[in-house]
């Protein structure tokens, strides 16, 4: 298997680094706003680490022929009537030695519950859930491409059969 270390993922949703969602009222009034305590961006990171991690893919800088990064293009929650989280991400495979991207492609996934019956609980804890859900099926989605896969294959193949040019 290929070794890939993670690099930056940018947040390009226009919303700041803290921020996931919003609890509404059933006529769109806000209650609640969500957060998380570390950025998202390293939120993004630590979830494409510990995807490959799980599948034996992730390597230090040092030791990796790959990076991946991307941008954030869209990861939030919200609640008006039914919970729902939503998740968007460009993926970019790049080459170490040259910084060239030779894999890039936008994953994305989406989560959505049961109506919420007022008075059964406060919603957060469960559009937390289903927001880190959606991020892991984005995650799943971008490491178990076959496309993906195969480009690193082809890669690692096309890098031995190059002879050594000064």
């Amino acid at each position: 298997a290929a070794k890939i270390s993670t690099g930056r993922f940018a947040n390009m949703r226009r919303e700041g680094s803290a921020y996931i969602g919003i609890v509404r009222s059933p006529i769109g009034t806000p209650i609640e706003t969500l957060t998380t305590k570390i950025a998202i961006e390293d939120v993004v990171r630590n979830a494409f680490a510990h995807g490959l991690s799980a599948r034996g893919m992730f390597a230090t800088k040092e030791a990796s022929q790959y990076v991946i990064t991307g941008e954030i293009l869209d990861l939030h929650c919200d609640q008006v009537i039914r919970p729902a989280a939503y998740v968007s991400i460009r993926v970019n495979i790049v080459l170490q030695s040259t910084g060239q991207i030779i894999f890039s492609n936008v994953y994305s996934s989406e989560r959505e519950g049961t109506t919420y019956v007022p008075g059964s609980g406060s919603p957060v804890p469960r559009l937390r859930e289903m927001t880190s859900r959606a991020l892991q099926d984005t995650v799943d989605k971008a490491l178990n491409d076959r496309a993906l896969r195969n480009r690193l294959s082809s890669s690692v193949a096309s890098e031995s059969n190059t002879p050594d040019v000064l």
